[in-house]
């Protein structure tokens, strides 16, 4: 193999010990491989490794290209699918906003709401929609009454810090306070919604006036949006198969 002296560039030999012409010794790090060789070595290792990490990195950029144009793709068939009439489309949004708002609604975040409206309003819509169904002689809207309890666990309905009493011509639920609740609990139970139906159809009232609004506030705004998103999707969709 033709070697050449790292010093002065002329030619060696691996046998020799020193370069003939500079004197220079031809393995002057000492590791066994004569320094020319050695350079070269180094020079193919790192030129491998370059073309490896621009291999890896041309691969990643094609996995990331691909991603975006199946989310693209994703996004522009979900686009083309949504209603493109009023009335469809307000359709759609009034029932996605009713199934996040009852979920959530559901996990807890109807006690707020309740809370406010007892507070300004005495009564909540489980008031309105269900006590004329909880006994004969009940009607809406009914009184929530609230207080701070400390004790037991009861069954008895309103026993522990909270009750919905309808209206009814028995007991004067508007002049009545959270203490005449809860001596007269007993013989209030039939006028008691019970907390779970009062939950659940709070959820579902609250959850229905937030849809009712989202069917038709923006709505046409919406559509707008739908035909402007679509030739962007589409845009974007030949860009990346280009």
């Amino acid at each position: 193999m033709q070697l050449q002296c790292v010093g002065c560039s002329g030619p060696v030999s691996a046998s020799e010990a020193q370069c003939p012409r500079c004197g220079r010794a031809v393995d002057a790090d000492g590791n066994g491989l004569p320094d020319d060789l050695d350079r070269k070595v180094q020079r193919s290792v790192k030129k491998a490794l370059h073309e490896a990490k621009a291999e890896e990195a041309e691969a990643k950029a094609r996995q990331d290209r691909k991603r975006q144009a199946d989310t693209v793709r994703l996004r522009l068939q979900l686009n083309q699918e949504s209603p493109r009439s009023f009335f469809g489309l307000a359709w759609r949004r009034g029932r996605n906003t009713f199934l996040a708002m009852f979920f959530l609604f559901a996990v807890g975040v109807v006690i707020p709401a309740r809370l406010l409206l007892s507070a300004t309003a005495g009564s909540t819509p489980a008031g309105l929609v269900w006590c004329p169904l909880q006994c004969p002689e009940c009607h809406g809207p009914g009184h929530i009454f609230m207080w701070r309890y400390r004790g037991p666990w009861h069954s008895n309905k309103g026993r522990m810090g909270t009750a919905l009493v309808c209206h009814n011509p028995n007991f004067d639920v508007d002049r009545a306070t959270w203490l005449d609740v809860s001596r007269q609990n007993d013989s209030l139970q039939p006028y008691i919604v019970h907390g779970f139906v009062a939950y659940l159809v709070d959820s579902v009232g609250l959850a229905l006036v937030f849809a009712i609004l989202r069917s038709f506030i923006g709505t046409s705004r919406a559509l707008k949006e739908l035909d402007i998103q679509r030739r962007e999707l589409e845009a974007e969709a030949a860009r990346l198969r280009a």
